[in-house]
């Protein structure tokens, strides 16, 4: 489990901040990449009243590749053309705040279940 109250980033290009198999995560401030900031078989937010944000065309803020718990009261967001903010198999969301692709052709929340 990683709580994190600082800044976690990745400026190279293609970098992505976070990723392993199984990443569980409580975020209250900034967790930032470029072509994601989250990537993980299995995605577990149990918190996030901060920023979760990846900034690359294509890029994906959040890619839970199978499944995907988020609890979300401060802001996903991904920036590039054809951006995803929140990509996942199955995901289970709660929002109360924020989730956007600001990019031109960009989706918010992609699910295939």
């Amino acid at each position: 489990m990683l709580n994190n109250a600082g800044t976690i980033s990745v400026n190279n290009t293609n970098g992505i901040a976070l990723q392993g198999s199984i990443v569980t995560v409580s975020n209250s401030n900034l967790i930032t990449g470029d072509s994601g900031a989250i990537n993980a078989f299995n995605v577990n937010i149990t918190s996030n009243t901060g920023t979760i944000h990846a900034t690359a065309d294509s890029g994906i803020a959040i890619d839970a590749n199978d499944t995907g718990s988020i609890s979300n009261a401060g802001k996903i967001q991904e920036d590039g053309v054809t951006g995803t903010a929140i990509s996942g198999t199955q995901l289970n969301l709660t929002n109360t705040n924020t989730v956007e692709a600001t990019g031109s052709g960009g989706t918010a929340i992609n699910f295939t279940e």
